[in-house]
């Protein structure tokens, strides 16, 4: 969670466990974090796709990450950005004209907030985290950062905290998917009623 949580990257935490004596590879690290993301996480990110889906307005921000080995892309290829150093002001003036039915859609449509703070915010770690660990390495990596990302945003979103009730879900889910490995996980959504009771701010 150091990577996630304090925007620490992992060369620098194997750097902190070398100075400790301890021979933890970064690459061990990052194979963790995949296998953590795919064997207990994936589920959850499902459950959390299908009910934005139902939701009347979603709210969304498109935060690009570097991923250097991803089939079909070269590694040093520039991240999709909005604006670009040359042309800034005239490239923001042509997006704006372009959206424009887009940005004035809160016009006609109450239930559409006019501001994007709240997503802004939330997504404010991955961009802080983005500075300090740069990349991912793999595919498989981005999908877990992803993955882990969203975990404890969506528990802060859901008055839950976060560190407490992913260290239950890492705690319970292993028992549960070695049962069963397609268990179901409703009773651990943090919006289910108990979990909100035991994990709420």
């Amino acid at each position: 969670m150091k990577k996630y949580a304090d925007a620490l990257p992992l060369y620098r935490q194997e750097q902190m466990w070398k100075r400790l004596k301890v021979d933890l590879k970064r690459s061990t690290m990052a194979n963790w974090v995949i296998q953590t993301a795919e064997t207990y996480l994936k589920p959850f990110n499902e459950a959390y796709r299908q009910e934005l889906l139902r939701q009347p307005v979603i709210h969304a921000d498109e935060t690009v990450l570097q991923v250097n080995k991803e089939p079909g892309r070269d590694a040093t290829a520039e991240s999709q950005t909005l604006f670009k150093p040359t042309g800034k002001l005239k490239k923001a003036i042509t997006y704006s004209l372009n959206q424009r039915e887009y940005l004035c859609a809160f016009l006609d449509h109450g239930e559409i907030e006019i501001s994007n703070n709240q997503v802004e915010n939330a997504i404010r770690p991955i961009v802080v985290g983005r500075k300090n660990w740069l990349f991912c390495d793999t595919q498989a990596g981005a999908e877990a950062s992803v993955m882990i990302f969203t975990m404890p945003e969506t528990a802060k979103a859901n008055g839950l905290n976060p560190e407490t009730y992913l260290n239950h879900l890492l705690t319970v889910l292993p028992d549960r998917f070695a049962q069963d490995p397609g268990a179901a996980i409703d009773d651990l959504l943090p919006w289910a009623a108990d979990i909100h009771r035991q994990f709420a701010l």
